[in-house]
């Protein structure tokens, strides 16, 4: 009998577990002021925008998020608020630079550009 009841406790206590596990288990991750990471959507979003998927990488810091995205051909979403313009089409990686400090951000931009803005803007972070 002893035996059966340390049975059903362990499996009480495992059962409990896994409903902790799956409830604090988030598909996003938090980039700080208010911006997330969609891991299942490959999308950012925040305050004042909402980055499409697919986002191939990112890299932050307290002050900025870069971020580079692969559009393809997929129109976003009805969700969206805004349909962002790609200059040169969708089949192109673009990057995206948000500065989380006055909520401001560029993009879709081209590498090029996004050199240029990283010097302007002094971003010490390396993409």
């Amino acid at each position: 009998m002893d035996k059966i009841i340390r049975i059903i406790k362990f499996l009480l206590f495992f059962i409990i577990v896994l409903i902790l596990i799956s409830i604090f288990k988030s598909n996003e991750k938090q980039l700080g002021n208010g911006y997330w990471y969609d891991i299942e959507g490959k999308r950012i979003f925040g305050p004042n925008i909402d980055i499409p998927p697919c986002v191939e990488r990112y890299k932050y810091n307290s002050k900025c998020i870069i971020v580079e995205q692969k559009p393809y051909n997929q129109q976003e979403d009805i969700i969206y608020e805004r349909t962002y313009n790609y200059p040169i089409g969708r089949n192109t990686t673009y990057y995206w630079i948000i500065l989380k400090t006055n909520n401001t951000y560029y993009g879709p931009i081209l590498y090029e550009d996004m050199q240029i803005i990283i010097q302007k803007e002094k971003i010490d972070l390396k993409f």
